[in-house]
């Protein structure tokens, strides 16, 4: 698995493999490899470890090809949301006998923050009472998103971003992406390894983020008319503003570190952007929202 993970992060996530106990909960920005790094741990809990070199291990064989018997991976189905028909699949699957007789036995909760809130209780009793040789992963963008009782019940690690070093040399590397290329893709991704590969491997979502990635600076360096035409523009082009926001929060976050914008008007900008994060939460006309971001930038 391609993991390009903050040091921080490789220690806790080995501290739990010589020590699995409890349940965890995984947090941190998208394309972090949040979910991955889950999947490596639970592969690397129920490795064999007999089996010659370069040669995987029956369970290591199972885990590449998605077939892992002690694994189960809880996500949004036909719903936007983990509903507790799901847990409770989930509890009738724990009270059979484990497939092996050895190793760990894994729950992944992906977008934990998508479930229910009659689902989290179901999961907050798994949570209190887990059977024997059983890890629990809940996956989730912020701690904030689950419910206290759940966030009380799990070690949370969190997943901050790599340096962009990292991640250019990943693309560099792994996917023989020129070097200014890299860079710009790396940029593009908000310096997430994730959707830097899926830059890397896909031009046309390439092609629509760098475009986005131009929008986001031309915005810090139009005219109060020029943003309003802007913003026009990406609302008429049904842009990913969730993404845009990002995108410009690490653009300011560059100018502040480059020393080219005062600190005033750099907390004047992210306290407008972070409005502007609450009224797409909100559902507030993507437009009017837009529009309003765009008067207040400095």
């Amino acid at each position: 698995m391609e993991l390009v993970l903050h040091e921080a992060v490789r220690s806790a996530l080995s501290t739990i493999t010589r020590r699995p106990a409890g349940s965890y909960l995984f947090y941190g920005p998208a394309g972090v490899g949040k979910f991955s790094a889950a999947l490596e741990l639970a592969r690397t809990l129920n490795c064999q470890r007999q089996h010659p070199a370069n040669e995987p291990c029956t369970s290591c064989a199972q885990f590449a090809a998605g077939t892992y018997p002690d694994l189960i991976i809880v996500r949004p189905e036909d719903k936007p949301s983990i509903t507790i028909e799901q847990i409770r699949r989930t509890v009738t699957a724990l009270n059979l006998q484990p497939y092996y007789q050895t190793g760990t036995r894994t729950i992944i909760i992906d977008s934990a923050d998508a479930m229910t809130i009659d689902a989290a209780n179901a999961l907050l009793k798994l949570l209190e009472e887990p059977p024997p040789r059983t890890l629990f992963i809940l996956v989730a963008p912020t701690a904030e998103s689950l419910l206290p009782t759940i966030r009380s019940r799990t070690a949370g690690i969190y997943f901050p971003l790599p340096s962009r070093e990292q991640v250019t040399q990943l693309l560099e590397s792994r996917h023989q992406v020129a070097s200014s290329e890299a860079q710009r893709l790396t940029d593009a991704a908000v310096g997430a390894p994730g959707a830097a590969i899926t830059l890397a491997t896909d031009p046309q979502a390439a092609a629509l983020r760098l475009d986005l990635a131009s929008q986001a600076q031309r915005a810090l360096t139009q005219t109060r008319f020029g943003r309003l035409r802007l913003a026009a523009a990406l609302t008429a082009a049904s842009a990913d503003l969730s993404y845009f926001a990002r995108l410009l929060h690490a653009r300011i976050a560059d100018a502040i570190a480059q020393n080219t914008m005062l600190s005033p008007q750099a907390a004047a900008n992210l306290a407008a952007l972070e409005q502007f994060r609450r009224q797409l939460s909100a559902k507030v006309a993507p437009r009017v929202a837009l529009e309003r971001l765009m008067l207040e930038l400095l």
